[in-house]
């Protein structure tokens, strides 16, 4: 009778037990989630910054008119700096997603659940 009987404290102990292994859990997956999540983006901010930077080297070495040269590489310095913005807000993200998981891993732990 004792699992189908919520009022049972073995029930209750499966219960507790569940949800304690289910916290640690979500802790460590939202922890590795935030890591991967980090390392990709400090990748993509490498990757962006190289590709910006031949950008503008094959934007120089093409035969065009001073000013239209200038009008491209404003263009590109604005798309790279809207990009580099929008990789470092899922770079904070990130870490803001491995501090917290952190702390729920921490409690689940600490509180033996």
């Amino acid at each position: 009778m004792g699992l189908f009987n919520l009022n049972s404290s073995d029930a209750c102990f499966n219960v507790w037990w569940l949800m304690a292994k289910l916290v640690k859990l979500l802790g460590l997956i939202g922890v590795l989630a935030g890591l991967l999540g980090v390392a990709l983006s400090v990748y993509m901010l490498l990757r962006e910054a190289t590709a910006i930077s031949l950008t503008r080297d094959i934007v120089g070495s093409i035969a065009m008119s001073q000013a239209d040269r200038e009008l491209l590489l404003s263009w590109i310095n604005w798309l790279g700096s809207g990009w580099s913005f929008a990789i470092t807000c899922f770079l904070a993200l990130d870490l803001l997603l491995v501090l917290l998981s952190a702390i729920v891993l921490a409690v689940g732990l600490r509180r033996g659940l």
